[in-house]
């Protein structure tokens, strides 16, 4: 299986998902699309969260718009990050419009089983940054009054538009 990226345990895909394919190698018959449908049928109706729609056959040339530019997309997250301490306004404001940070990022230990132990240099094109406000922590909180309180100047969302590649967990929370 080949895929647009892959998912960390406690990130989640928004929007219509990632383009993947699946090489299938010696066969003696391919999928014919009532195959791909029932495919997706059984996919979509089991108990897993993991979801497709769309399958069908692709030649070779349609597999390089899931390999194109890997390194140089841009790639758009929106982070949710809770601070140790209170985030003010100002703090809000320095990290607000960040364009053109330019990153050197070691590869992380939780990657290495699959990454070269590399510096790279990763640029964060752009950072809009604000503080939850109290209906949006005390979603989060699920309204528990205490909680609501001890956070509620400590979450803020960034939405970082960034470099292919980017390590945004790390970049978070460093």
């Amino acid at each position: 299986m080949h895929a647009a990226g892959r998912e960390d345990i406690d990130v989640r895909m928004l929007g219509s998902g990632r383009p993947f394919y699946i090489q299938l190698l010696n066969v003696k018959r391919f999928p014919t699309q009532e195959m791909l449908s029932k495919i997706e049928a059984d996919i979509n109706s089991s108990e897993r969260k993991v979801k497709c729609n769309q399958l069908t056959t692709v030649t070779r040339s349609d597999t390089e718009i899931v390999k194109q530019g890997q390194d140089q997309k841009q790639k758009e997250y929106r982070c949710i990050i809770k601070a140790e301490d209170e985030v003010t306004e100002e703090m809000i404001s320095k990290l607000d419009g960040v364009e053109g940070l330019v990153l050197e990022q070691r590869t992380p230990i939780r990657v290495l089983h699959r990454r070269a132990p590399l510096n790279r240099q990763k640029t964060i094109v752009s950072v809009k940054a604000r503080l939850l406000s109290k209906s949006e922590v005390d979603i989060c909180t699920k309204s528990d009054e205490k909680l609501t309180a001890l956070l509620l100047n400590r979450l803020f969302v960034a939405d970082v538009v960034s470099e292919a590649g980017t390590y945004i967990k790390e970049f978070c929370t460093r």
